[in-house]
This record gives structure tokens, C-alpha cells and sequence, in this order.
């Protein structure tokens, strides 16, 4: 009987839920949901200006994935050709990077001669080269 009045009181109040909105004042009501970028976090959008520190793209796409929860997969499982572009320098075109979102920024850091991959259960990242640029690399 004290849950059911409970639950009448609760359903009564100016603040209860229904079909997905919570009222938080009399004429506004917002939607229970998480966000897009929440629930696909390399769907994040960003706006970067590397600071000068930042010398490889290993050190810009650290520095992008700093607050994402998302990291680099480790140095030893790396393909060879990744850990060669990761270790070029920083080219100063993509030291300021407009708005857009973080897995489209880390696909402009390596170039469209890569694809980007990712894990989500272990929240790693690592990129792929594109069949028709392996043989640039030797074996």
C-alpha cells in the first residue's frame, strides 16, 4: 500500500517520466536518452589546434584520443607501415583541425592511404594500409 502511494504521488508530480521525457518545468520536457557521441565516442566532434610540442602524428593521435577512451593499440602488435607513419612528423596542414568528428580526424592524421579500425570491447585504434599501397612496404 506505501509503494502503490508512492508511485501515485511520484506519477502526480510535475517532474515524472513518460514515454522517454522527464518535465522539468511547467512547459519543458527533455528527452531520457543518452546522447549520440555518448553511446559512439569516436562520433565525438572536435576542434584541435596541436600545440607545438606535439611533433609525430604518434603524438597527435595520442593527444586525440587523450579524453576519448579510446588508445593506440601497442607498439609490438602494430602493422610495419603504421609504425612508419605514426613516426613522420606532424605536417603543419593538420596542426589545426576544424571541427569534425574524432575518427574522421584521425583518418585525415593518417591519410586516406590507410582505414582506420578499432575494438570497441578493448577501446583500441589502429590503421590499416590499403592493399594497393603494400607494396611500398618490404618485407
Amino acid at each position: 500500500m506505501k509503494k502503490m502511494l508512492m508511485l501515485a504521488l511520484f506519477m502526480a508530480s510535475p517532474g515524472y517520466a513518460s514515454d522517454n521525457f522527464v518535465q522539468t518545468d511547467r512547459y519543458t520536457k527533455i528527452k531520457i536518452a543518452p546522447k549520440a557521441e555518448q553511446l559512439a565516442p569516436l562520433d565525438v566532434v572536435v576542434d584541435v589546434k596541436f600545440p607545438m610540442q606535439i611533433i609525430t602524428i604518434e603524438n597527435a593521435i595520442h593527444y586525440l584520443l587523450e579524453e576519448s577512451g579510446f588508445e593506440l593499440i601497442q607498439k609490438e602488435l602494430r602493422p610495419k607501415e603504421m609504425s612508419i607513419m605514426l613516426a613522420n612528423r606532424l605536417p603543419a596542414v593538420h596542426r589545426d583541425l576544424t571541427p569534425m568528428m574524432l575518427k574522421d580526424a584521425l583518418n585525415v592524421l593518417l591519410g586516406k592511404h590507410f582505414r582506420l579500425i578499432y575494438d570497441p570491447l578493448r577501446r583500441k585504434v589502429s590503421f590499416v594500409l590499403l592493399q594497393e599501397y603494400k607494396g611500398l612496404v618490404s618485407e
